[in-house]
């Protein structure tokens, strides 16, 4: 089966059909598939640090908001772990970076 490949624009709307879509064409790619990361309504996600540095691709969903976001940064300064996820809010790309104080921690937002 062929990917069929989407080209964003301003104002698409992200659906499951079309993340469905990018999921199979990465995991059909041999890519080590998608991990989807939740984030709760503490603002804490459902993921350990070093399970989504493990993964070979991560998005983030929410159990309370619509959107969906992913990965852009996953880092250690010596200090704590920081996982940061992008999303299209109302046309604007909004970064959020959640932080863990150990690689086995939960990461909550910043």
């Amino acid at each position: 089966m062929s990917y069929d490949k989407n080209t964003w624009a301003k104002g698409d709307v992200i659906t499951a059909n079309k993340l469905n879509n990018m999921e199979d064409g990465i995991a059909n790619a041999g890519g080590g598939g998608v991990l989807v990361v939740t984030v709760d309504a503490d603002d804490a996600l459902d993921k350990t640090w070093q399970e989504i540095h493990d993964a070979g691709f991560a998005i983030k969903a929410s159990d309370v908001s619509p959107e969906v976001g992913w990965l852009t940064q996953l880092y250690s300064n010596g200090t704590g772990y920081y996982v940061a996820f992008s999303e299209v809010i109302n046309g604007n790309v909004i970064t959020v970076v959640y932080v863990a104080e150990t690689a086995d921690d939960y990461p909550a937002e910043e």
